[in-house]
């Protein structure tokens, strides 16, 4: 029987996220991040005291106060993202990784950045460069704002790419969006990468996108992961998806998710649909 507490979490055990505020955290529903310097270090965040600070209060049987949202929702009896970690990764892993003094994270997720081709009226600067331009031009968004957000271009450095390529033979689920991913370089450089290494064989690829994009060399490197996930960003069809989604052409993404069907490879697609009133 587990000696680790009920109140137990494996995500900051296993799992290490860049959000669009520019903040290392756990997951999504953590409110916070761990302190790392400017240059958005990889390693730092997996070795920062914050994240040190987390596990420990977790295994000291705390509810940290940054997990809020998980523990009304368990109050109410709604599964948590908690309930959902301990699924994926449980208890008898997270009481094995205690011994190990070199663990590596087994899911990354990196929103790589805000760069993207449409502006939706349900998002906003740190997800749309188009939109952040539209925020500098009319004084909603400052100009240090503003190249704050654009800085964040420079996160895959040489070094972090190193660091993300320490770690890919332990990275079981890989997940990356911006923005639109589907048009940002490094994406592919990071898919190409973990092809190169060999390690795509043992990973799940997951990403969101707006469905403007079908690419042959995206589809190509798919075909190397062990499961593809995409979400793709759609609330209404025809003209309403147009509006909603100023820069889309709804004949373009309908034929685009039709061939994304077609693709022969071990895949879920689905909607992700933002209702609006």
């Amino acid at each position: 029987m587990s000696k680790l507490p009920d109140t137990i979490c494996s995500a900051p055990f296993f799992k290490l996220e860049l959000d669009n505020a520019f903040r290392f955290r756990p997951c999504c529903k953590f409110e916070g991040g761990y302190k790392v310097d400017e240059k958005f270090s990889f390693e730092d965040a997996w070795n920062s005291q914050g994240r040190k600070n987390l596990i420990k209060d977790f295994l000291d049987g705390k509810k940290p106060k940054q997990c809020r949202e998980c523990w009304v929702e368990e109050e109410l009896n709604v599964p948590s993202y908690r309930n959902h970690m301990l699924d994926v990764i449980p208890k008898s892993t997270i009481e094995q990784s205690l011994t190990d003094e070199n663990i590596h994270p087994k899911s990354l997720d990196i929103k790589v950045s805000n760069l993207c081709n449409m502006k939706c009226r349900i998002c906003g600067p740190g997800a749309s460069s188009l939109i952040a331009k539209e925020y500098l031009k009319h004084g909603e968004l400052g100009k240090e704002d503003y190249e704050f957000f654009k800085s964040k271009a420079e996160i895959l450095t040489d070094v972090n790419i190193s660091t993300i390529k320490s770690w890919l033979p332990s990275i079981e689920r890989l997940e990356i969006t911006g923005g639109e991913s589907f048009i940002n370089s490094q994406m592919y450089d990071l898919l190409e990468l973990c092809v190169e290494t060999d390690n795509a064989k043992h990973i799940t690829f997951h990403t969101n996108t707006n469905g403007t994009i079908f690419n042959e060399k995206l589809n190509k490197l798919f075909k190397e992961f062990k499961y593809i996930s995409i979400g793709f960003s759609i609330d209404d069809i025809g003209d309403r998806f147009e509006y909603q989604r100023d820069g889309g052409n709804w004949s373009k993404v309908e034929e685009n998710l039709r061939n994304y069907q077609k693709l022969d490879l071990p895949k879920e697609f689905f909607i992700n649909c933002t209702v609006s009133f």
